[in-house]
């Protein structure tokens, strides 16, 4: 059993406590079939889940030692990015607020320190706090996006190894992101259960089960366990569901499309097909690996469905329908809902915002290549994901890791669980294999340096076929692999010497 699926194994075990706490907290009886779910969901997993705790409190206090995160965060309408996942006021009943509190109480108890929160959309504060040789905040949290301007400042962050309270190898922590991020023997930032937003930052598929039964297409639940969910069943399925409600002889947002997506769509089919803009060597230094013939492939697969009108509903092409500015909760979530989407191209957070739609949907990842493929890959959005780091200015680093690792941990036995309770229980994707997709996404994320340094924007050579509709990749590519070579180059010069 891999490290995510004992992680799933354990949330979902947690489930049943989780609900029983909040059940004072709930009004009416509207969650009495959830909470049922969950402790018969539960009961079955705890034969399977026998190893003790991994967590042992390190027994010291800190006399009410006020800690501050400095957050990036985004007030937007999805419902996991109006949470800053460390804080909550009070318990009111929702189950991702009241694990926050918990969380966030229980860790102030049990190290007697003060934990506040101060929000930024930029972490340029974060950085000038520290350039000033200030300890106003003693962790920051970042999107990917974000760490270029931090990760290649000589001096600024920490070196997460010099911690002695803090173990990287614990769960709560992701391996993953360790080894990417590690260079040169140091690792200035990694990510786990701590970071909310990560836990719903992988790309990934919604589907309808109404209209998969009415048009009688072969599940995608078995087509992904039998390894034959690939980018050309992802075609066939959503050019099979198209119709013409109004019958003007044009499809739009008002009739019945296969897939609604943005063009980062593209760059998800590329990675779940086993391609990385990036890979690091065995001297673990970062290597072009976009430029292969199976990309050019992936790209022409994409184009076929993103520029077919009549099957897809591309954002670029409904900007204009957006009244708030973002096609995805303003077009697409609202044509999903009202059964008139098949698939819909989000992220995992999305789930949250979906618990109203009166139809069944289920969630799975993205393609294959092909039936060959034996690995799903699903990767994490650049915008969305979120990561810790720790200033250079920590006057206490033996608190700072104790406190990481003890919200970590907590973060993980309840925060993570609530977000699973309320996306695989009937409060969202409602039926038990959802559970198995959800293992098989997080089992299967990706990290790559490119995400945060954009090295020579490479990757905008296969943003422009979206939008083209034209497949010029080799030629872009070529005229931009100098450029991002040299920038590689010179990050790693800056980041080891």
């Amino acid at each position: 059993m891999g490290v995510n699926m004992k992680k799933i194994c354990i949330f979902l075990l947690f489930v049943l406590v989780f609900n029983l706490l909040t059940a004072c907290a709930a009004s009416g009886d509207g969650d009495t079939a959830a909470d049922t779910t969950s402790a018969d969901m539960s009961t079955d997993i705890a034969e399977e889940t026998t190893e003790p705790p991994e967590y042992t409190a390190p027994g010291v206090k800190y006399d009410g030692e006020e800690i501050t995160f400095y957050i990036w965060h985004t007030d937007t309408k999805w419902q996991l990015t109006m949470m800053d996942g460390i804080y909550a006021e009070e318990e009111n009943g929702e189950p991702m607020n009241d694990a926050f509190f918990r969380r966030t109480s229980t860790v102030e108890e049990l190290l007697d320190v003060s934990i506040s929160t101060y929000l930024n959309t930029s972490m340029s504060g974060y950085n000038s706090s520290i350039q000033a040789g200030d300890d106003a905040y003693g962790v920051g949290i970042a999107n990917a996006s974000s760490l270029n301007g931090m990760l290649g400042v000589t001096g600024l962050l920490l070196d997460l190894n010099t911690i002695g309270t803090l173990d990287l190898e614990r769960s709560w922590w992701d391996s993953k992101a360790t080894d990417e991020f590690t260079i040169g023997g140091k690792v200035f930032t990694t990510t786990g259960d701590l970071c909310v937003y990560n836990t719903g930052a992988a790309g990934c598929l919604y589907f309808n089960k109404e209209m998969i039964e009415e048009y009688s297409l072969d599940s995608p639940y078995k087509l992904v366990n039998d390894k034959k969910w690939t980018i050309d069943k992802l075609y066939e399925h959503s050019a099979a569901v198209v119709r013409d409600l109004d019958g003007n002889g044009v499809y739009d947002e008002k009739d019945v499309l296969g897939i609604g997506c943005s063009a980062s769509v593209l760059q998800q089919c590329i990675c779940s097909s086993g391609i990385r803009v990036t890979t690091k060597n065995s001297e673990g230094i970062s290597e072009l690996t976009l430029n292969n013939p199976k990309t050019t492939i992936v790209i022409d697969k994409l184009i076929k469905l993103l520029r077919d009108k009549n099957i897809a509903m591309y954002s670029n092409d409904y900007s204009g329908k957006a009244t708030t500015g973002d096609v995805f909760t303003d077009v697409m979530l609202p044509s999903f809902i009202a059964n008139r989407l098949l698939f819909n191209f989000n992220w995992i957070f999305a789930a949250l915002d979906l618990r109203d739609m009166e139809a069944d949907f289920g969630i799975i990842p993205m393609p294959l290549f092909d039936e060959k493929q034996d690995e799903y890959y699903s990767l994490l959005s650049p915008y969305w994901s979120a990561f810790i780091t720790v200033p250079s200015t920590c006057s206490d680093t033996d608190m700072i890791g104790n406190l990481l690792d003890a919200m970590g941990y907590y973060s993980q036995q309840l925060v993570t669980t609530a977000f699973i309770d309320v996306t695989v229980t009937n409060k969202a994707l409602r039926d038990d294999d959802s559970a198995n997709m959800l293992n098989i996404i997080f089992d299967s994320m990706v990290y790559d340096l490119y995400n945060v340094y954009g090295w020579g924007s490479i990757y905008n050579s296969v943003a422009k076929c979206a939008d083209t509709g034209v497949n010029n990749f080799a030629s872009s590519y070529a005229s931009m692999e100098a450029s991002a070579q040299a920038a590689i180059e010179k990050t790693f010069e800056q980041l080891i010497g």
